[in-house]
């Protein structure tokens, strides 16, 4: 599974890019990757196209891969200064503790955008958190339970099933963990849900 994240490129003055004439890239540099993706320098993909390592393009099966951190990007927004990836998701299908860590922008003048994203997590009893890459303590997180006799089928997200938080400012990097926990409805809810998935991501808001 693959969700959307849109990752804030800071401190490259890419608006003012935006402003120059269509031919972004350097000269005798490719310009796409596939059919769909432009590359605007100071991002590249081949030898000298690209400002530094930091901003190297991989073009793999029609695929632009930003290869410092291995993720695909999905499109450039020059206006925003901003460019979409994808980004893997979080399963745990057993009633323990699942940490994973998450994309490590540190060394990189980039940033999850706060503004863009949310934090989720999806199934029953489920405590979705993320912390600091290096140290313990919480950064932000949600609950989402399960109750048989609420049947909610609607895309609210409300922790029914499914809970979300927002992201910090300027977000580098993190842990996600999940974890079952006992609620008052967990009882109810009887053996059935405890043995489906629960999930945690970054996505891009709607």
């Amino acid at each position: 599974l693959l969700f959307q994240v849109i990752i804030l490129l800071l401190p490259w003055p890419i608006k003012s890019i935006a402003k120059a004439p269509p031919h972004l890239t350097k000269p005798n540099c490719p310009s796409n990757c596939g059919n769909n993706v432009t590359i605007p320098f100071p991002f590249g993909t081949g030898e000298n196209c690209y400002f530094d390592q930091r901003y190297a393009i991989d073009c793999k099966s029609n695929k632009p891969i930003l290869r410092i951190i291995n993720l695909e990007v999905l499109e450039f927004f020059l206006e925003k200064s901003t460019m979409r990836v994808n980004q893997s998701v979080i399963r745990s299908c057993q009633d323990k503790i699942t940490e994973a860590s998450f994309v490590n922008l540190e060394k990189l003048p980039f940033y999850f955008s706060y503004h863009d994203n949310i934090f989720s997590g999806i199934g029953c009893n489920n405590l979705a958190s993320m912390s600091p890459a290096d140290h313990d303590f919480i950064l932000g997180g949600c609950l989402s339970i399960c109750d048989p006799r609420n049947k909610t089928d609607d895309d609210s997200c409300n922790g029914i099933g499914c809970c979300k938080a927002g992201v910090p400012w300027a977000l580098k990097s993190f842990n996600i963990s999940i974890r079952s926990i006992n609620t008052a409805t967990s009882s109810s809810s009887g053996s059935q849900e405890e043995g489906k998935c629960k999930y945690t991501f970054m996505v891009e808001k709607e």
